[in-house]
């Protein structure tokens, strides 16, 4: 028997009852499932995300475009300013000791990053450490985080930008006055970067691999002069205030290789700043691991280079550790 266009209006659900005979549920709003064309299930309602594909799509920046190599040259590019300048005050604790310290920050890195490739292909967000710390804790947490994960970029950037202007000073020979001018300049062409994403991706890789082979270049170039021995010679200020020379592997002990790790930490900092690409990335699920882990294979490679290197060049480490650049 069919139902009359009477009984369709009055059976308005799947259960049967007229929604007007339940006011409990027209009280208050209620959350609504529908279809896609798709076939996914999509959740609307007060405290409800909806489709995770339809909310990422409305808050990305841009259409995706960085690939497994973008992200390499992403990662690398914020970290290779390390290998020329600032590790080499280590070496006032003995080779040895920046050895020691950077075998742990090494294993720090290759840790930290299997951790957060995991993190960031699960949660694809531009927030990072942020948007973690707000699932696993709560607001207040990931508020503090989100505030330290800013002034971690905006310091970062300060070094990088008196880096440049003591780089361009000492290459086009001019005074220390001008490199306010450097900073205003390096400033500037950075953030004119930024405003196109898809040219900012192509500069940064190209500078990583230009970096790169200004890394590697000098392995060569010095390779006849190289002294193992002077390598591992360090200055040693006596109780009585003489000082006196020492080529032990670790001269000061475990308080050496405590010292050194935060300069031996330089060589590899900021390969934490991964996600910040992750929402212009192709393939989140392949590119992320992918360019992630081609990044801390030249990192690894590109640091103990510089670290060992520059310690074997004439005059010697126990000149260069005062050196701004070192490794030129």
């Amino acid at each position: 028997m069919q139902k009359s266009a009477t009984d369709v209006k009055q059976t308005t659900g799947t259960s049967g009852f007229d929604d007007k005979s339940r006011p409990s549920l027209v009280s208050r709003p209620s959350a609504v499932v529908q279809t896609s064309t798709a076939g996914k299930r999509e959740v609307s309602g007060p405290g409800k995300i909806g489709d995770k594909d339809e909310y990422l799509k409305k808050r990305k920046l841009m259409p995706a475009y960085a690939t497994s190599i973008h992200v390499w040259g992403f990662v690398v590019g914020t970290v290779i300013s390390g290998e020329f300048s600032g590790f080499n005050a280590g070496y006032a604790n003995g080779l040895g000791s920046m050895i020691v310290a950077h075998v742990l920050c090494s294993i720090l890195m290759g840790t930290v990053s299997l951790n957060l490739t995991e993190l960031v292909t699960a949660m694809p967000f531009a927030s990072g450490c942020a948007a973690y710390a707000s699932g696993a804790f709560n607001g207040a947490v990931a508020c503090f985080i989100g505030y330290a994960y800013t002034f971690d970029m905006v310091f970062i950037g300060a070094e990088v930008t008196a880096f440049m202007g003591v780089a361009l000073q000492a290459l086009f020979g001019t005074e220390t006055n001008y490199n306010i001018l450097y900073y205003l300049v390096t400033i500037l062409v950075c953030t004119a970067i930024n405003f196109h994403p898809k040219v900012y991706f192509n500069v940064i890789t190209v500078m990583t691999v230009i970096s790169c082979l200004l890394v590697i270049i000098p392995l060569f170039a010095v390779a006849p002069q190289f002294d193992f021995k002077d390598a591992f010679v360090t200055n040693v200020l006596m109780p009585d205030g003489t000082i006196t020379t020492s080529t032990d592997f670790l001269p000061f002990g475990i308080s050496g290789v405590i010292n050194s790790f935060p300069l031996a930490l330089y060589l590899l900092i900021c390969f934490e700043s991964m996600p910040c690409c992750v929402e212009e990335t192709q393939a989140i699920a392949t590119s992320i691991p992918r360019g992630m882990l081609a990044a801390n294979l030249t990192l690894l490679s590109m640091s103990w280079i510089a670290l060992v290197v520059t310690a074997g060049m004439p005059p010697g480490q126990s000149v260069l550790q005062a050196a701004i650049l070192p490794y030129s």
